[in-house]
């Protein structure tokens, strides 16, 4: 399950691309402001209707996200 594995390098040590970081933002903004789960956020963000991220740029940002 891609949700639970987190041996990711953490965000400020690797160089991060722009697809990487925007999915990040898209992330925080749908936990923050939508009450989402992970597991909801990562699909939007993955779905053909939602974001269209990449399945490792939507892994990214839920590996990353700060929700209040």
């Amino acid at each position: 399950d891609l949700i639970d594995e987190q041996e990711e390098t953490p965000a400020k040590e690797i160089d991060v691309s722009n697809e990487y970081k925007s999915a990040l933002n898209k992330a925080t903004s749908y936990a923050n402001t939508q009450h989402m789960s992970k597991q909801s956020v990562y699909d939007q963000l993955v779905s053909e209707y939602g974001e269209q991220f990449t399945e490792e740029a939507a892994q990214y940002a839920i590996d990353n996200v700060q929700a209040n």
